[in-house]
């Protein structure tokens, strides 16, 4: 009840800061150049996330009387509203409003200065930058003012020093963070103030790629993208890492979780950076359609200019269409790929493109990168408030929004899991609908998968071959959930004498499984039910056909009606479901091929001792509720030591 409230609360929150965000234009309109110092954070309604533009993270001995007095005239100029303390003494510790002002922003402008690592706080906002990079995808800017980059990369010069003395005062372990945060700071890309004839032309492109750069997050906003920001700003500064190489990136996560969005807006962002650039969008539909040489010329022809250009080779470029592409920095991004192959027709080799070029692949196969890939980015689900916000603004007009929703809203998003495609579809399908709809749809959803999601998903299980899919049937509708560890499900999956373990490597590789870090094997809930459908499908009226039960109705039926057949090989079921079944001693009788069978609630021993079919091992073991017969030998799985044993 209290998590159903709260939820209601944040709703209401966020519906309101929609409704304030119209005023943002008439209140930057408002802002005076006093407006840049801050004592204290107070407002008399609750704060957008987001609030500044720009956070400045300085020493203002350094560069209060120049850098720092241009840099604010400039930002009320161009109407950017930035946090800037100028505060002229501080204490030790640094002030919670600080930290909060770095989270409400969506830049940071560090400018590293000669005495900036001799102040504690400056350092402490540094970690602080650096956590909100790495969690929420903060766009940090570095600016070396009259420093060598090296020197703050590595703290030499001057800087060690100061280092020695912080760590006779402070400790190693402190100041080991404000060095890893230094380090990862200067490898960021950013100004040399070296590099500029003036203070007033570093301050100019200062403030113009901060301006580009807020353009490109309000555009993002205002196409309605959530929880982007943090794979941006990661894979824009993968991009940017030996720029002189020619780089391949790769973006890997299961369907429907956001890949082609993100890479989208990376695309447009870093266009107008390159020579020439191409997106290459559904290449595994496209190539099935029309051929991969077909794509081969659209890449090609798009890249060159040159809607006439002949290319017939399927691996490798003619001479003159490598000349000149030797020659071009060249941006492309290769959509949905499923097959090494298709990168090796389409790509070939690397060399073929000028020095700085960069190639971006999303795929559901990671093992598609490789070998291939010098980076791999895994796209995350959403967490819970990015999906609400998502779902609200699918679902709902900005005046049309009613409380009485709330707690449909919150079931939506539950349901979702994370899944931006499943987010966004389950919006538009309930959006302008009554109550009762949304009710009734929700109960749909328990018995079956929306189609649009389901065909989505199914791609990636479509990939697979008929001993990985039987696999992942068996994870979906068995293990998942018994929080075993993989070397256990090897064990039992295991075919004969033949080991599984390529079988688990290639379903973790299309992120139908995760393997936690303590090598559990589970699925997203979602991509469970993609697989419970795959069985129903043709086989809904006759479970007793289907080689796994689960489903308590199915199992209900079968074991009441004793429709039982030598196909089932696995059995799961909440047998407290189930209050008036009533077991014949015939009911396993003709499951001769049943190898899995988890009854988990609390049954007596005294309730299987007459059932006819079961080994006996099984019948004495059925009190502890899981049971495998792998390979013919029975065992027992125990919580309490997490091990198997012999019944």
């Amino acid at each position: 009840m209290a998590s159903s409230k709260a939820f209601q609360i944040k709703l209401v929150v966020f519906v309101a800061l929609l409704l304030i965000s119209k005023f943002k234009g008439m209140e930057e309109n408002m802002i005076s150049e006093n407006s840049y110092s801050y004592e204290d954070e107070t407002l008399a309604f609750p704060a957008p996330q987001i609030i500044y533009d720009v956070f400045v993270s300085f020493r203002g001995t350094d560069i209060r009387q120049g850098l720092l007095s241009h840099l604010i005239k400039a930002f009320y100029q161009k109407q950017i509203f930035a946090f800037v303390d100028d505060k002229l003494e501080r204490g030790d510790d640094i002030s919670e409003a600080l930290l909060r002002a770095i989270e409400k922003s969506l830049i940071s402008l560090v400018i590293f200065s000669q005495d900036y690592v001799s102040s504690r706080w400056c350092l402490e906002e540094l970690v602080k930058i650096v956590e909100c990079r790495e969690k929420d995808g903060h766009t940090v800017i570095p600016v070396f003012y009259k420093v060598d980059p090296s020197d703050v990369r590595y703290q030499k010069g001057n800087f060690a020093n100061t280092f020695d003395e912080h760590e006779k005062r402070y400790g190693k372990i402190k100041v080991q963070n404000w060095r890893t945060a230094l380090k990862s700071t200067a490898d960021l890309s950013g100004f040399h103030s070296t590099n500029f004839r003036n203070d007033a032309q570093l301050v100019d492109q200062i403030v113009d790629i901060i301006s580009s750069k807020l353009n490109d997050m309000h555009q993002v906003k205002s196409k309605g993208l959530v929880g982007i920001h943090k794979p941006i700003s990661q894979l824009e500064s993968l991009m940017l890492k030996e720029s002189e190489d020619v780089r391949v990136i790769g973006i890997w996560g299961l369907g429907g979780i956001g890949k082609t969005t993100i890479a989208e807006e990376v695309y447009n962002r870093m266009c107008p950076k390159y020579g020439s650039c191409c997106f290459l969008a559904n290449v595994r539909e496209e190539s099935e359609r029309h051929g991969i040489l077909s794509l081969k010329k659209k890449l090609f022809s798009t890249l060159l200019n040159e809607e006439s250009l002949r290319i017939d080779l399927r691996k490798g470029l003619p001479d003159y269409v490598e000349k000149r592409l030797g020659r071009m920095k060249v941006l492309i991004v290769l959509d949905d790929l499923n097959d090494s192959d298709q990168l090796e027709t389409l790509i070939g080799a690397r060399d073929s493109f000028g020095l700085g070029s960069r190639i971006i692949i999303t795929t559901r196969d990671k093992q598609v990168l490789v070998g291939e890939a010098k980076d791999i980015y895994q796209v995350e689900a959403l967490d819970c408030d990015e999906s609400l916000e998502l779902f609200i603004l699918n679902a709902f007009k900005q005046d049309q929004f009613e409380m009485e929703y709330c707690e449909l809203s919150r079931r939506v998003v539950e349901y979702a899991k994370g899944i931006p495609l499943v987010v966004k579809v389950l919006a538009q399908l309930l959006r302008g609908k009554q109550k009762d709809i949304w009710e009734s749809q929700l109960e749909k959803l328990k018995r079956m998968p929306n189609k649009k999601v389901h065909d989505i998903l199914r791609l990636s299980y479509d990939d697979l071959d008929r001993q990985e899919q039987q696999i992942f049937l068996d994870i979906a509708c068995f293990f998942n959930g018994l929080k075993l560890k993989l070397e256990y499900i090897n064990v039992l999956l295991k075919d004969h004498d033949y080991s599984v373990a390529a079988e688990m490597e290639r379903l973790k590789d299309k992120a139908l499984i995760i393997i936690s870090d303590q090598n559990i094997v589970s699925m997203h809930d979602i991509i469970q039910e993609m697989a419970w459908e795959i069985i129903h499908d043709g086989s809904a009226e006759y479970p007793g056909n289907q080689l796994r039960l689960w489903d308590s109705h199915d199992i209900y039926q079968v074991f009441k009606n004793n429709k039982g057949s030598e196909a089932i090989r696995s059995i799961s079921f909440n047998f407290s479901a189930v209050k008036d079944l009533q077991l014949s001693q015939e009911v396993f009788a003709k499951m001769s091929k049943l190898r899995f069978l988890n009854f988990y609630s609390n049954i007596s021993q005294e309730a299987f001792n007459s059932l006819d079919g079961l080994p006996s091992s099984w019948n004495k073991a059925l009190n502890i509720g899981l049971v495998f017969q792998p390979n013919g030998k029975t065992l027992v799985w125990s919580e309490e030591s997490g091990e198997f044993k012999d019944p």
